[in-house]
């Protein structure tokens, strides 16, 4: 059986695009308000404080912050200053597609790569919707390696660059969820369950055999643990009851047999756990907000 963490890795889909790039020289405050997709910043060079719904931390190269669902943000050369709306600050456009913005100072120079990101299903998968407004992660040999390369890349202006920048920014994404789930920082402490070695082991059984009945003296044995002492420290460190769970997980890998193959509703119910199409589909429309159905040709049309 695999872990937790890497079964969770294994299941984010997501889909970036570098549409901006930021050279901003001290003293510089950038505003970007609410965008409907998810909103990503890569360090190149220099330093940022990054701040969110009052979290607040300074980021050095390397470093990726990352707004699941395009919350509004600041961010800055230092703490306190007027801030500008980054559609209002100066820039010009390059023939790649690349927006290069531009804020002249006389102190510190930063290169700030910028774009969009959509996960797959985020609204289903039991650990993306529950992402807090902004997530990151400091700089690591990994990410500044991927980020000096979209420098190096960008700087070159050959065809394809686009394409290339941005499968490296869902390589640079990508290490950033990991890292925020491996280490639970402040803004991850919903991965809590996956660092407590009991819980973990039930979130193990969960992902691992989805389709098994599993009552909740069940995932209590699989932990070691008392039903009731279960109970309480799965909903304390997960957030959400050990049924929910289930449900949002197996809702989850049944949203991509939907999109991705053409069994009916009655298979794919039973492969994650449901007797009956009536039960699966009352339990698909209490996680989506829609039946499975009506789901599917939603991301057909998509």
């Amino acid at each position: 059986m695999s872990d937790p963490l890497s079964t969770i890795l294994d299941t984010i889909r997501l889909s970036s695009s570098i549409f901006s790039r930021a050279f901003v020289q001290a003293p510089w405050c950038l505003r970007s308000d609410q965008r409907p997709m998810g909103i990503f910043h890569i360090i190149a060079s220099g330093t940022a404080v990054m701040k969110c719904e009052g979290v607040e931390t300074e980021l050095g190269p390397g470093a990726v912050a990352l707004f699941p669902t395009g919350a509004s943000h600041v961010m800055a050369s230092r703490r306190g200053l007027p801030e500008m709306n980054i559609m209002r600050a100066p820039f010009r456009d390059e023939p790649s597609g690349i927006r290069i913005v531009e804020v002249v100072g006389t102190g510190e120079k930063t290169d700030i790569h910028c774009g969009s990101v959509e996960f797959d299903s985020s609204e289903i998968h039991p650990v993306l919707h529950a992402l807090p407004p902004m997530i990151w992660s400091d700089g690591t040999p990994t990410t500044r390696a991927i980020s000096a390369g979209m420098s190096a890349e960008l700087d070159t202006g050959a065809q394809g660059t686009a394409t290339v920048v941005t499968r490296l920014a869902d390589a640079a994404i990508a290490h950033a969820v990991r890292t925020a789930i491996a280490q639970g920082s402040e803004t991850a402490t919903w991965t809590a369950g996956l660092r407590d070695p009991r819980i973990a082991r039930a979130l193990a059984a969960i992902h691992g055999q989805p389709d098994q009945t599993w009552s909740a003296e069940e995932l209590a044995g699989e932990a070691g643990m008392s039903r009731s002492a279960f109970y309480e420290r799965f909903v304390s460190l997960v957030g959400e009851t050990p049924g929910r769970y289930l449900m949002r997980w197996r809702m989850h890998i049944a949203s991509k047999r939907l999109r991705l193959g053409s069994d009916g509703l009655a298979d794919i119910a039973e492969q994650v756990g449901y007797a009956s199409e009536v039960s699966f589909s009352r339990a698909f429309k209490q996680i989506t907000g829609q039946t499975p159905g009506a789901w599917r040709r939603q991301q057909a049309a998509a």
